[in-house]
């Protein structure tokens, strides 16, 4: 009996510890699963705040950075048009922007053209045929400009034209000589390098000098065939003040203009001659190409930055006597009627008059 009694007094004592120890010991678990998920939130929320702030400092950085660069970009150049400013088609996909930089007061017409994969850069002068110091020598200084740079020769040019498809080319005119370059959207920067160079630092060694005199007597040759009537009445007519018509080579320039000339005195000519045509007030630039405005702002800051040498006052001299002989009548009293004559054979010299009347 005393043993049953003592069994069930252990139950009973084993029964209430066991009541009372496991609430308690469940509370305290409880407890300490809220403490650990409290500071867990708090640790996680102390870093997301963290991380929050650190982006929002990055950013801002970021942000002002490209402020900066921005700011420091439109430090560089002048928005003369902007594409609302500039009549174009209705439906087109194009941009345009028109823009002069400070370093070098160039001017730029950027074509925005998200379609196309050519890459193009025109420059056009404001002096052709009328301007050049020798019979013939605008045209000769046509050629010259592809003959290469200091660092790129004129073999490395048309290496690197057919191999990469790019196309060059240039034409003279009475009043100007436009360059022409394109190429793919690969080789984009270095077309622009490579003109940047030439305009710069044009090569002009003793042999390709030599050589462009014969490749000009060519196109004369060539030229003279089927024009020789039309230059020789046009020079007997005009006015010998006038400078333009004062040629017998239809200002394409041949071996008895351009050799009687050293390659020394050639060579000082052009590079003048490339000094004054671009000059920023000479010349102006247009680019083409499916990069964004942006993109083609920082390429023309990136390769046209610079300023030319002043030509020497001797050739500025000489020039500017060509200039000035522009200022007086093509033709004289008289001399339209004899031009009018020629016109019922050969209608070419009607476009002449309208264009310089």
């Amino acid at each position: 009996m005393e043993e049953e009694l003592k069994n069930k007094d252990d139950e009973c004592l084993i029964g209430e510890v066991g009541d009372t120890a496991e609430p308690e010991l469940q509370d305290e678990a409880k407890k300490k699963r809220v403490k650990r998920i409290i500071i867990f939130s708090v640790i996680l929320l102390v870093a997301i705040a963290v991380a929050v702030i650190i982006f929002l400092l990055i950013k801002k950085s970021d942000d002002k950075k490209e402020s900066e660069e921005k700011e420091h970009s439109n430090e560089k150049f002048n928005i003369l048009f902007n594409d609302s400013q500039i009549s174009k088609p209705l439906h087109t996909n194009k941009k345009y922007e028109v823009i002069k930089l400070k370093d070098s007061d160039y001017t730029f017409i950027l074509v925005h053209n998200p379609k196309t994969l050519t890459e193009g850069l025109e420059i056009r002068t404001k002096f052709g045929f009328h301007t050049g110091v020798i019979d013939g020598f605008a045209h000769y200084a046509e050629h010259i400009f592809f003959g290469g740079t200091e660092r790129v020769s004129e073999l490395d040019i048309f290496s690197i034209s057919d191999q990469f498809n790019e196309f060059l080319n240039a034409y003279t005119w009475n009043e100007e000589t436009v360059f022409q370059y394109f190429s793919s959207n690969y080789t984009y920067d270095i077309l622009l390098d490579y003109v940047s160079d030439i305009i710069q630092r044009p090569k002009l060694n003793q042999t390709h000098l030599e050589t462009e005199i014969n490749v000009v007597t060519s196109e004369f040759d060539n030229y003279n065939s089927t024009s020789s009537a039309y230059i020789d009445i046009l020079s007997m007519n005009s006015n010998p003040e006038y400078g333009f018509y004062q040629t017998v080579t239809g200002h394409t320039g041949n071996k008895q203009t351009l050799g009687n000339h050293t390659t020394e005195v050639l060579s000082n000519y052009l590079k003048n001659y490339f000094k004054i045509i671009f000059k920023p007030e000479n010349c102006l630039f247009l680019l083409y190409s499916s990069k964004s405005i942006e993109e083609m702002r920082n390429l023309a800051q990136k390769y046209f930055s610079f300023k030319l040498e002043e030509p020497n006052k001797e050739f500025i001299d000489i020039f500017n006597k060509k200039i000035q002989s522009l200022d007086n009548e093509v033709f004289l009293d008289g001399q339209l009627g004899k031009i009018a004559l020629f016109n019922n054979s050969r209608q070419t010299p009607i476009l002449v008059i309208t264009i310089y009347h």
